[in-house]
């Protein structure tokens, strides 16, 4: 009996035990609330941070110690946290809430400490249906929402409040108590989108277009637009980083600004908005960084599209053949919900081309034994870049690849020359690479000795072939480039051909003959008429002495 009586009286207490035990628990989870939220993209991921909880008894509330620093500094008059709550003041929440997530590690401001997150309360991923749902206990809480590159989306914070009253439980979000299931919409906006341009200066009217048309040493004009959706009131973006690789041209120091508007020659640059991380120009390419600020950018300006403006000049290794010069850009970007989860935009490109000659060189005289013309060296040539030839080119000498030819020179450079002479394989071709669509004057500034020199020059017209739509260049030269000569009337026959060459599509090849006897003009012109009439009165003139003479001596032989 007693030994029942034992046994009763431990399975009481092992009861009562289970039953202090399990009173606390079922208390921990009475006031818990599930809440759903929507417009989530499959794959990314909503992140709670309890910012407050209550203490035992749900009579005061305990702070995360970031977030209590925070209220002070946001309202640093206000001491009594509870006002931020008793009310659900949600404008005030709302501002609070945004202030502390810009001002988290890498989004603070100056004269603002930089603040941090408590640890993540609990995450979880939208699956397809764009949903996501959490049970969470009473407080105060912040929910942000991590994306995936893919989706590329910046959501603006939502912050709700599971509040216990009276031993009523209460959801508040969005400003409004939420009196039938929990549901609260997240709102996103794109990220930032970035697109290059190089200003085209050969059109009519100037105009920004994925290409251009540039010589060795000029400087282009580039901007590089970026658009970033209405943040304010959502996020700050804690690194814009732009990264330029340059390939064959080089940044202009000190010529970046950031405007308002693609056309900057009456407009200001806003002011300490950018600050620029150039490379070494090396082997042909520089990596040039422009690190923006957004908050004086999008303070400064209100606006969420700046252009960014720079130059480049263009080097000696945009005149290789077959070379790709161009600028090529991404956007580096974090924003203040992921400080440390840095994103990178797809490239955006700006092309600049250039083009080339060769003029062959050869004598009157027939190849004995074959056919064409036979080759002739020695001969000298000044290209000048104006008809009325003042402004000489000046130029440089190069061989890579096994190739030699002439490029504009850069500034400061040595070696540089005005004569191009003897060029090629065979030693009778000029070749002239990085070049301008532009007309260049060529001169025949040497002579080969036993020739005469043309009269005049040579007109090296380079057109930039365009797209039918949006009239961009593509690189190749048009149809409508050509040699001819300047006095056609008496140095159209020195030239033997020119056309554009097959194989390379951005250059024009031209050969051009030097005469072993004096060149008369070419008929149909004014000087063809004039030699044509004075020949004949010479010849008018030399019969009627000679019939006179002829008369004279016979009259003479008759009186004797």
């Amino acid at each position: 009996m007693k030994q029942t009586m034992k046994k009763c009286l431990t399975l009481l207490l092992a009861l009562a035990l289970l039953f202090t035990m399990a009173v606390p628990a079922a208390a921990a989870t009475l006031y818990d609330k599930t809440i759903t939220f929507t417009n989530v993209a499959q794959g990314d991921t909503v992140k709670a941070y309890q910012v407050m909880k209550y203490a035992d008894g749900y009579n005061a509330y305990i702070f995360d110690t970031g977030f209590e620093k925070a209220i002070g500094q946001y309202k640093p008059a206000n001491t009594t946290f509870d006002k931020y709550f008793a009310g659900i003041d949600e404008e005030i929440l709302k501002d609070l809430m945004v202030y502390y997530s810009a001002h988290t590690a890498g989004g603070s401001l100056a004269g603002h400490d930089a603040l941090t997150f408590p640890a993540v309360y609990t995450e979880k991923t939208a699956g397809t249906d764009g949903t996501v749902s959490m049970t969470l206990e009473p407080g105060y809480y912040l929910f942000l929402v991590a994306t995936k590159a893919e989706n590329d989306k910046i959501y603006q914070p939502v912050t709700a409040f599971v509040q216990v009253k009276n031993e009523k439980v209460s959801v508040y979000a969005a400003g409004t108590e939420i009196t039938e299931t929990p549901n609260v919409a997240f709102k996103s906006t794109t990220g930032p989108i970035i697109e290059m341009k190089v200003k085209d200066d050969k059109l009519t009217a100037p105009a920004w277009k994925d290409t251009a048309a540039g010589k060795v040493g000029e400087e282009m004009d580039f901007y590089i637009q970026v658009t970033t959706p209405a943040y304010k009131g959502k996020a700050t973006l804690t690194t814009l980083d732009l990264e330029d690789t340059l390939a064959g041209l080089e940044y202009v120091a000190g010529s970046v600004g950031v405007y308002t508007t693609q056309d900057i020659a009456t407009a200001s640059a806003v002011a300490n908005a950018v600050t620029v991380d150039a490379g070494a120009y090396i082997a042909g390419n520089q990596k040039v960084t422009f690190k923006l600020k957004y908050d004086k950018v999008c303070d400064a300006t209100g606006a969420v599209s700046v252009y960014v403006h720079y130059k480049a000049v263009v080097k000696a290794e945009a005149a290789v053949k077959d070379a790709v010069t161009s600028g090529s850009a991404v956007l580096k970007y974090a924003t203040s919900v992921e400080p440390t989860v840095v994103k990178t935009t797809a490239a955006t490109t700006a092309t600049v081309h250039t083009y080339a000659f060769s003029l062959a060189k050869t004598s009157d005289e027939d190849i004995e034994g074959g056919t064409g013309k036979k080759p002739l060296t020695n001969a000298g040539f000044t290209l000048y870049s104006d008809n009325a030839m003042n402004t000489p080119v000046s130029m440089i000498k190069e061989t890579v690849g096994g190739e030699t030819y002439y490029r504009p020179a850069l500034a400061g450079e040595t070696g540089v020359t005005e004569l191009l002479a003897d060029m090629g394989t065979d030693q009778n071709t000029l070749l002239v690479r990085g070049l301008d669509a532009a007309t260049y004057y060529l001169k025949e500034t040497k002579v080969p000795s036993g020739y005469y020199a043309p009269k005049g020059s040579f007109a090296v017209q380079l057109t930039g072939d365009r797209e039918a739509v949006g009239e961009a260049l593509t690189g190749k030269l048009a149809a409508a480039s050509s040699f001819t000569a300047t006095n056609p009337a008496t140095d159209r026959v020195l030239i033997n051909s020119s056309g554009l060459n097959t194989a390379e599509q951005n250059r024009l090849d031209a050969s051009l003959k030097n005469s072993s006897t004096p060149v008369l003009p070419t008929t149909g012109g004014v000087g063809t008429v004039m030699f044509t009439v004075v020949g004949l009165l010479c010849m008018g003139a030399a019969l009627w002495f000679f019939l006179f003479a002829r008369r004279r001596r016979k009259d003479e032989q008759e009186q004797g």
